[in-house]
């Protein structure tokens, strides 16, 4: 009688933990078309401002944004961690990074001319790639979550060598676009 309900014991766990990998591999795939779509409302609302007269379609901020949005849904055609930071490393060497901080002064100068649905919309699109980053590494989730740890764990960086050096990465792009974001919310 024992063995009869280990062996029961036995093959129900099995099953549920097969459930339980095919449902995260399930809600994974589904999280990351949640993802892109979020970037593709943010350039829709964009269109929508110009369509509303709101925003000049030749001015800086429809231009660069739209050109910087529609540059990372194609670059990451599945939103991983890798994929997202290989596309904004990409954004940055053609000049298309609205966190970098060159053009991030010249965004808030753009932004000082522009109505509040614009910069609504601009700080939107710093939200969704701060949202994007956090979602696709447990890494950069317990950084941002728990920052004291973080400065414990980055003083002996040298001992872990480069093997987050892909989080690392995620985390000084999170942080640019945070800080991107809470200077637009300022300038508001």
């Amino acid at each position: 009688m024992i063995p009869s309900v280990n062996l029961c014991l036995m093959f129900g766990t099995a099953g549920v933990a097969c459930f339980n990998l095919r449902a995260r591999v399930i809600f994974s795939r589904e999280d990351k078309r949640i993802q892109k779509y979020a970037l593709f409302k943010v350039r829709d609302d964009l269109i929508h401002l110009v369509a509303e007269e709101k925003l000049r379609e030749d001015g800086f901020v429809f231009a660069h944004f739209y050109r910087t949005i529609d540059f990372f849904i194609r670059h990451a055609d599945q939103l991983s961690l890798k994929s997202v930071v290989g596309a904004l490393r990409q954004a940055q060497e053609r000049g298309l990074d609205p966190a970098e901080s060159q053009e991030l002064k010249r965004i808030q100068q753009e932004l000082n001319l522009e109505c509040p649905e614009v910069r609504e919309v601009v700080s939107e699109f710093y939200g969704t790639m701060m949202q994007i980053l956090m979602e696709n590494s447990f890494v950069l989730r317990f950084v941002v979550n728990h920052a004291g740890m973080w400065l414990v764990i980055n003083d002996a960086r040298r001992l872990i060598g480069s093997m987050f050096s892909t989080e690392r990465q995620a985390y000084a792009f999170y942080k640019a676009y945070r800080n991107a974001a809470r200077l637009l919310a300022h300038a508001a």
